[in-house]
């Protein structure tokens, strides 16, 4: 139902390439008669690019349809739900047009938050007029966590080389600021105070003061940054530990870095269990831990006297260096070992969340990261200076632009290169722990081998840790390349119809232990890309690398987008190709991308029974003769009644997919005879007033029918009539728009039915 909403902006608008986005704390709402007063904050998605509106205005939206954030009920789904509470979005809605919002005046704006609004929209300004395109998208990016302006293949580009974390503002650029400061001021405040207060210099006050005055930067960047949670996460890592020089502490790293959890915590306790906040702390436990086993503590600091560093003894440096080369290569070693820890202790979440890690981002991360800590502070600098006088942006951003350059076209390069990053499907529940347990134990083992301890004298269990370790390594690779062990050939078929949104994507594992993926979904406009979001996600749960089979009934966006984007993430076998064949040009497209990376083609007849293991999948339609009955279209489309229907058979158990036929298909069937009978029925064209004739569900007989529909879908799928026409012929009606998705599994004489609980 469409309602009136009344709030004002408390961020700047976010443009899109397509459309615009707004944050907005509501007042009120009305869907009827009075509006009621109401409080939370909503997302509200213009879809033009013309936005007049600046942080602060009070708006009214009319006409707009309001709903939750709503998770797909699939195995293996992104938590939507989460990511949107995290983010402090309530409910989100969409506009088509300018017209219908109304600026009333102005909201209750604070002088901070207008503040920091007008500073960040100067800085946007400031970075679209002396950058080209892409460096100003990044720069934005970079330093104030502005990610949406940057274009599709840049932002692929840095997730495929495992530079994405230079994208958000986190720990690594609120520390780069705090260090710059420090490096700036520490010789500054040092000199002064040996000049005018000697003993205070001798007493290590200096590193003391700085701590303090890093403090008021870091506060800043934050509050420029504004309330986004990785920033708020980072800016509590770098206080604490901050205030841990203040105490002395600073060489306790282990304690500050729990301090910072535990506040984060306090905080909001459900970061815990998101990516964000696990990335953030595995990556930091790690080079903690990693710099503590380098760097043990001494029992007593003049045994350590003149030793060679620790970076130096791991890459057996032993020669002392000239003193410029000495500078370098701690930079260098120090960089490359904390790169390579951060990696090292990131990779499972990275596995779990994401299904996805690069294999070259620790060369390109030498590379950008050292830079970054230059181009951070001094775009910060040139930003902020040139907010306040502009021609200061003429003498620093071609530097900075010079610096981009880099940025844009190294990464770019990179992606394009093959191997560069891997997909990989979702291990069982222990992997990371045995992960996690071999990345300490095997430090820990070597350690204790190094150790002054006589054999014999050795605690026993140090003659298990190498078994220990061994068989933590052996599960470890064989869990990474199949993520299903020990499961065998079950006997079993089962049958996925997913929760993909108003479209459909049904996928089949077959006893002998192939499988099928039949569609593969879509969105209207491809405003989400359901193979990559949705359905891959699923088939990484399932512990899968690839598809034996893949086919797409017809070329409607909400059947085949989805496979479009599955072709680039996963291996694929075989694809089904239909004769008498059908000119689709986006069908035609789609296979000609599967021929490029070697799926071969399976050709199918109608009528012709085809074998896979024990089942037998039967084309029914189209045949030749209700193709010739069909009117040629204007443009090559294969369309509703052209779809692809198939039968399922295994022993006792039958089922038909109709793909989205309407009655005028249904019809035809039913009159020539076609082998209809099945006792699991996929509801004609997601259950439409235009399909399901009472004719054909006589034929059909189905005692189970399964309908795939998007929630409070615009069509209204599946019509009320339809619904009542399957509960007078008594059958049970399953659908995904309320169940989430519905399972079916049969060894060929009992058979199940289950439906995805949401989590």
């Amino acid at each position: 139902q469409r309602a009136v909403v009344v709030g004002w902006l408390e961020e700047t608008p976010a443009v899109f390439k397509d459309k615009v986005r707004y944050r907005v704390r509501l007042e009120q709402i009305a869907y009827t008669g009075s509006p009621i007063t109401v409080t939370g904050t909503a997302r509200i998605t213009l879809y033009q690019t013309e936005n007049r509106f600046r942080i602060g205005d009070r708006l009214r939206f009319n006409r707009i349809k309001l709903k939750r954030p709503r998770n797909f009920k699939n195995p293996g789904r992104f938590d939507y739900v989460h990511y949107m509470r995290s983010q402090g979005i309530d409910v989100i809605g969409g506009v088509s047009k300018t017209q219908y919002i109304e600026r009333l005046g102005t909201g209750p704006v604070g002088f901070f938050t207008a503040l920091r609004g007008e500073v960040r929209e100067r800085m946007l300004s400031l970075f679209d007029r002396y950058l080209p395109e892409d460096s100003a998208a990044l720069l934005k990016a970079m330093l104030l966590g502005e990610k949406h302006y940057l274009s599709k293949e840049l932002r692929q580009a840095y997730i495929d080389t495992g530079l994405a974390h230079l994208m958000a503002v986190s720990g690594l650029h609120i520390g780069f600021v705090a260090g710059a400061c420090y490096f700036v001021l520490y010789p500054l405040v040092f000199a002064a105070l040996w000049k005018f207060h000697s003993r205070w210099a001798l007493l290590g006050y200096a590193r003391k003061l700085v701590a303090l005055l890093c403090i008021v930067p870091v506060l800043s960047y934050m509050f420029l940054v504004g309330p986004k949670i990785s920033a708020l996460r980072a800016g509590v890592m770098i206080m604490v530990y901050l205030f841990a020089v203040l105490i002395n502490r600073e060489k306790h790293l282990l304690n500050a870095l729990l301090v910072a959890a535990f506040l984060i915590l306090l905080w909001n306790p459900e970061a815990v269990v998101g990516p964000g906040f696990l990335l953030s702390f595995s990556a930091l436990l790690t080079i903690v831990l990693a710099i503590g086993y380098a760097s043990p503590p001494a029992k007593d600091a003049l045994d350590y006297m003149g030793e060679v560093p620790w970076y130096r003894r791991m890459f057996i440096l032993e020669v002392e260096p000239k003193p410029w080369f000495y500078k370098i290569t701690d930079f260098f070693y120090g960089t490359v070992f904390i790169s390579l820890a951060a990696m090292l202790g990131t990779l499972p979440v990275l596995i779990y969340f994401f299904n996805h890690f690069s294999i070259g981002g620790l060369f390109l991360n030498l590379v950008l990261v050292p830079l970054t800590a230059v181009l951070i502070p001094l775009g910060l600098l040139t930003s902020f200076l040139a907010v306040l006088w502009e021609p200061v942006a003429a003498v620093g951003m071609p530097v900075i632009g010079g610096m981009l350059h880099l940025y844009v076209g190294l990464p770019k390069f990179a992606a394009a290169l093959p191997f560069m990053s891997l997909y990989v499907p979702t291990p069982p529940a222990v992997w990371p722990l045995l992960y996690y347990a071999l990345l300490a134990g095997l430090p820990l083992w070597l350690r204790s081998r190094k150790s002054e301890t006589e054999p014999e004298k050795r605690n026993r269990w140090q003659n298990v840790y190498p078994w220990g370790l061994g068989f933590a390594s052996v599960a470890l690779i064989v869990w990474f390349i199949w993520p299903r062990f020990p499961l065998f050939k079950n006997g079993e078929l089962s049958v996925y119809l997913l929760d993909v949104g108003q479209g459909e994507s049904i996928y089949m594992e077959f006893p002998n232990g192939e499988t099928l993926l039949l569609d593969g979904g879509g969105y209207f406009r491809n405003s989400l890309d359901v193979g990559k979001l949705v359905v891959a996600p699923f088939l990484w749960n399932r512990g899968l690398w690839g598809l034996t089979y893949v086919g797409a009934t017809h070329s409607d966006n909400d059947h085949i987008s989805g496979l479009e984007s599955l072709a680039n993430l996963v291996t694929i076998r075989h694809f089904l190709d239909r004769r008498p064949a059908l000119p689709d040009r986006r069908i035609d497209r789609w296979k000609d991308r599967l021929r490029e990376r070697d799926t071969v083609p399976l050709l199918l007849q109608p009528g012709r029974p085809w074998q896979i293991g024990e089942v037998r999948l039967t084309l029914l339609h189209p045949t030749a003769d209700f193709i010739a009955q069909e009117p040629p279209a204007a443009h090559p489309k294969i369309g509703n009644d052209l779809s692809m229907v198939w039968k399922i058979e295994y022993g006792a158990f039958s089922m038909l997919l109709t793909g989205d036929i309407t009655e005028k298909a249904e019809r035809y069937l039913v009159a020539h005879n076609a082998p209809l009978k099945a006792s699991v029925l996929k509801a004609p064209h997601h259950g439409s007033r235009t399909s399901s004739h009472p004719d054909f569900l006589r034929a059909v007989g189905a005692r189970d029918v399964i309908v795939s529909s998007g929630r409070f879908n615009v069509f209204h799928h599946p019509h009320p009539q339809v619904v009542d026409r399957y509960r007078r012929h008594g059958a049970t009606l399953w659908r995904t728009d309320l169940q989430g998705a519905i399972r079916i599994t049969t060894n060929g004489t009992d058979t199940r039915i289950t439906h995805h609980k949401d989590l």
